[in-house]
C-alpha cells in the first residue's frame, strides 16, 4: 500500500498536478483513510515523499546537465525560458542571430552569420558567409548569401506561401545550408583530417513554395524554381593535423538554367501510450514521397525524378515492460525518367568521420553513395537490457546498457547519360553493399558505440552516435 501511495504521489508531482488533485486521488481509495490499515513510510521514502515538487514537470526533470548541456538547452528557473549550453551561447551571441562556421576544400575558413525573424505568421530568414581562402586568391565572388520569407495564412495557420532567393556555393547534397548548425559535423572532421564528405558547385536559385497541412499528420507542398549551377574547383586540401595531397575535384555540373517544379507529401504520426508509466512509450513514424519535373535549357528532352523515403519504430518483444524490445526500419530510393542533371542526383548516406547514425551505412565513410538511380534498406532491432539480464550481468542492465543490431543493405548507379561527365567522381558500388553492426547502448545515458562489419567484402568500422537510451 505504502508503494501505491509513493506511486500517486509521485506522478502527481512529475506531472504538475496540484497537491489539491493529490489529495483528491488518495482520498478516492477506502483503505487510506483507514488509521493503521496503510504501511508507513520508511525514512527514506518519508524523506523523497516530503521532496516532492507540485510544479515539476517532465521537461525540468529530465533537464540535460554537466557534459551534455555543452552541445544542447536545458531548463531554466523561469518556466517560460530555457537555458542554452556552452556551445549555445557561442552559437546565438545576440537573440535571434547565429554565428556560422564553415570549412571545405572549395571555400576554405568561412565564417558567416544567420538571422530570424519570427512573428506570429510571418517568418523571415537571411544568412552570409565568406570565403577566405577564395578571397586571399582573388577567386571570383567570396561571398555565399541568402533570404527566405514565408507567411503562415488561415485560421488555423495551415497554409504557407514564400519566396528565397540564394546566391553562392552550396552543397551538391544539401542545397542551401546557410540556416543549419553552427559547427556541421561534415566541417569538424574535415579539419580533423577525414576528408570532404561533400560535393560542391556555386548555384544562383530564385523559389517560390507554397504548402497545406491537410491534417495534423499529413501535408504536402509544391515548389518551382528557376536556377543557374556552375562548377567551382576545389582549392584547399589542408586539415590540422597537416596531411599532405591534393584536393578531390569535384564532379561537374552543367551551366544551363534549370527550371523544375516538385510535389511533395509527408505523413508523420507520433503516438503516446496511455499507460500510467513514468516514461511513456512512443510509436513513431513517417513516409515522404517527392516528384520533380525539370528540363535544362538546351537539353533536348526534360526530366522526371521520383524519390521515397518511409520510416518506421515498433514495439516487438517484452511488450508489457515500460521499454518494450523495439524494431525500426527505413527504406528510402529513387529514380528517373530522361536525362537528370548531376546536382539532383540522389545518395545513400554514408557516415561522417567517426560518427555513426541510423540510416546511414557504416562501413562507408568519407563520402556518400550516388547515382541516378538508387536504393536503400536499413534495420535496427533494440534488445535494450535483455542479453544482459540473461548473460546474469546485472550490474550493466541496472546502469541502463543495452545491446542493439542492425543491418544496412544499398545500390546506387550512374546510368550513362550526356549530362554525365567523368563518372569515376562518382561514387557507387560494384554491387550491392550487405553489413551487419552491433552497438552498446545507454553508455552515460546518451552515448552509443557501433562495430559494423561488411558483408559483401572484407571491411568493418567502429564509430560512435547520440542518442536517449529509452527511445
Amino acid at each position: 500500500m505504502r508503494g501505491k501511495l509513493f506511486k500517486v504521489a509521485l506522478f502527481m508531482g512529475v506531472f504538475g498536478a496540484s497537491a489539491a488533485q493529490a489529495q483528491e486521488a488518495i482520498a478516492a481509495d477506502t483503505l487510506l483513510d483507514r488509521a493503521g490499515v496503510a504501511i508507513p513510510f520508511d525514512e527514506p521514502e518519508q524523506a523523497a515523499y516530503d521532496g516532492i515538487d507540485s510544479t515539476l514537470t517532465l521537461d525540468k526533470a529530465f533537464a540535460p546537465s554537466g557534459f551534455a548541456t555543452l552541445f544542447g538547452s536545458g531548463a531554466s528557473g523561469d518556466e517560460n525560458e530555457t537555458g542554452i549550453g556552452f556551445l549555445g551561447r557561442i552559437s546565438q551571441p545576440i537573440p535571434g542571430i547565429h554565428t556560422r562556421l564553415r570549412f571545405n576544400r572549395v571555400e576554405g575558413f568561412a565564417p558567416g552569420l544567420a538571422v530570424k525573424i519570427e512573428r506570429e505568421r510571418l517568418k523571415i530568414e537571411g544568412h552570409g558567409r565568406w570565403s577566405q581562402a577564395r578571397s586571399s586568391r582573388e577567386l571570383e565572388q567570396p561571398w555565399s548569401y541568402g533570404t527566405r520569407g514565408s507567411v503562415r495564412l488561415g485560421s488555423r495557420k495551415r497554409k504557407t506561401l514564400g519566396v528565397s532567393y540564394s546566391d553562392g556555393i552550396e552543397s551538391r547534397f544539401g542545397g542551401e545550408g546557410g540556416y543549419q548548425l553552427t559547427l556541421s559535423p561534415s566541417t569538424l572532421f574535415s579539419l580533423l583530417g577525414s576528408g570532404d564528405y561533400s560535393d560542391y558547385l556555386r548555384n544562383r536559385r530564385v523559389r517560390a513554395f507554397g504548402s497545406y497541412a491537410i491534417s495534423e499528420r499529413f501535408d504536402v507542398a509544391l515548389a518551382a524554381s528557376r536556377e543557374t549551377p556552375r562548377p567551382v574547383e576545389a582549392i584547399t586540401a589542408y586539415d590540422l593535423l597537416g596531411k599532405s595531397g591534393a584536393p578531390r575535384p569535384n564532379p561537374p555540373v552543367s551551366d544551363h538554367r534549370l527550371h523544375s517544379v516538385a510535389l511533395t507529401g509527408s505523413y508523420f504520426f507520433f503516438d503516446i501510450a496511455s499507460d500510467m508509466v513514468l516514461v511513456p512509450r512512443f510509436s513513431f513514424g513517417n513516409a515522404n514521397l517527392e516528384i520533380e519535373y525539370g528540363k535544362l535549357e538546351g537539353a533536348e528532352n526534360p526530366y522526371l525524378r521520383l524519390g521515397g523515403d518511409v520510416f518506421l519504430n515498433f514495439d516487438t518483444f517484452f511488450s508489457r515492460r515500460p521499454l518494450p524490445n523495439t524494431l525500426s526500419v527505413r527504406v528510402t530510393g529513387g529514380t528517373r525518367f530522361g536525362d537528370l542533371p548531376i546536382h539532383r542526383f540522389g545518395r545513400i548516406l554514408g557516415s561522417i568521420g567517426s560518427t555513426r547514425s541510423f540510416g546511414a551505412l557504416h562501413t562507408q565513410t568519407g563520402r556518400p553513395y550516388e547515382g541516378d538511380q538508387y536504393v536503400g534498406f536499413f534495420w535496427e532491432h533494440n534488445f535494450r537490457t535483455i542479453p544482459f539480464e540473461l548473460l546474469g550481468l546485472r550490474a550493466l542492465a541496472k546502469r541502463g546498457y543495452g545491446v542493439i543490431v542492425g543491418g544496412g543493405h544499398a545500390y546506387a548507379q550512374v546510368s550513362s547519360s550526356p549530362l554525365v561527365a567523368r563518372p569515376d567522381l562518382h561514387l557507387s558500388p560494384e554491387r550491392m553493399h550487405h553489413e551487419i553492426t552491433v552497438s552498446l547502448n545507454g553508455i552515460a545515458g546518451f552515448l552509443r558505440v557501433f562495430f559494423a562489419r561488411r558483408l559483401d567484402k572484407p571491411d568493418h568500422s567502429v564509430g560512435f552516435g547520440f542518442g536517449a537510451a529509452f527511445l
